[in-house]
């Protein structure tokens, strides 16, 4: 009888089932919100690497290196590693025996089931199966919105044994524009006497006299409270009530201050917070947009994907299948220790716009 699993062991199947997975699946890739691909033959894309070099303090995963094997995660717990990006999970056994069981009972009642009620418990089938394999379908780009989040929030690169313990340790410094507090501000922590808006007016007035016109200031969600909670945000609020206009009850939205910024010139707060679990840890995600940083956006692209076919989808392993998603080569094969899924991408975020944003740090002064 032919089960699922051998179904998926053909080529046109299994890229059927991870491309009709990834349509319901509730992970969409946050990069793709501020970066089109640029597919690059190998010389030109180790050009844009090479002008980073002199930062790295590693190396990539070697061209004819196999990918670490890894115990296969929950859910969701797992990133990739940078520059040619690859990880391997071996199927965990149990999880494949309750696939079975699942599989052998739903043949067992589809007889009795309506067409409606057949699809819905086949597609059960189908997602507890496609939760082994999604890791590899998504880890790189989890590792791609760390990266251009990190860049876009504070100018650099880094992947280091805290976010990258399997693989190499490589930091960057993108040489984006970045200010400090001047030296008469206020840290922003210091809600009772920080002034947010003298602060942002004096940054859009340095930049356009560089011809920049700042259209947003983007930051993550603790970094708006502090704007929001500033003392003196809060006084310059009145709001309508019934008998009159009164001074809010400490409560200051996004909303009203952002109005308020229009009628003074200045532009729109926009909150980015974009959350990434690092592999090998059970620890909280991590912001992806570090906090007390303030990005000034001049342009609304500053950044392209740069890509390169994976080697294995010119030269196909005859044991394997293949499919991607999104620039990844993700593989199934069996082997007789078990069943296998990996993938492979080379891709970099590269800040071809670094000067069309700018970035503030509210929580250092200039000395």
């Amino acid at each position: 009888m032919k089960t699922i699993l051998t179904e998926i062991s053909k080529e046109k199947n299994f890229d059927a089932f991870i491309q009709e997975q990834m349509k319901i699946s509730t992970y969409k890739p946050e990069w793709k919100k501020e970066m089109d691909t640029e597919p690059t033959a190998s010389g030109a894309y180790n050009e844009f690497v090479g002008e980073y070099a002199a930062a790295q303090a590693g190396s990539f995963i070697a061209k004819n290196a196999d990918k670490p094997l890894r115990e296969m995660p929950n859910l969701g717990s797992i990133t990739g590693t940078i520059g040619r990006m690859g990880d391997r999970w071996q199927l965990d056994n149990e999880r494949l025996d309750t696939l079975m069981m699942l599989e052998g009972r739903y043949r067992d009642r589809a007889k009795n089931f309506t067409n409606e009620r057949k699809a819905a418990e086949w597609q059960k089938v189908l997602k507890f199966l496609f939760n082994m394999y999604e890791p590899a379908v998504i880890a790189p780009h989890k590792r791609l919105d760390l990266l251009f989040y990190n860049g876009l929030s504070d100018g650099k690169y880094e992947v280091t044994l805290a976010n990258n313990p399997d693989g190499i340790q490589w930091e960057l410094d993108l040489k984006i524009p970045t200010y400090k507090l001047r030296s008469t501000d206020v840290l922003f922590s210091d809600k009772a006497n920080s002034d947010p808006v003298a602060v942002f007016q004096y940054i859009v007035l340095a930049l356009r006299a560089k011809g920049k016109m700042v259209t947003k200031l983007q930051m993550n969600f603790v970094t708006a409270q502090l704007v929001l909670e500033s003392a003196k945000i809060k006084a310059g609020f009145t709001v309508d009530v019934p008998k009159g206009r009164v001074t809010p009850s400490g409560i200051v939205s996004q909303e009203m201050l952002n109005g308020y910024f229009k009628v003074i010139g200045l532009p729109p707060i926009e909150i980015v917070d974009v959350f990434i679990t690092l592999p090998g840890t059970n620890t909280a995600p991590v912001n992806a947009f570090k906090d007390n940083r303030v990005v000034f956006r001049t342009a609304s692209t500053v950044a392209k994907l740069m890509v390169k076919d994976a080697l294995e989808s010119k030269d196909p392993h005859p044991n394997k299948v293949y499919s991607v998603y999104e620039e990844n080569l993700i593989s199934s094969y069996r082997r007789e220790e078990g069943r296998f899924v990996e993938y492979e991408m080379n891709a970099v975020p590269v800040f071809n716009g670094k000067n069309d944003f700018a970035i503030l740090r509210v929580d250092e002064k200039e000395s």
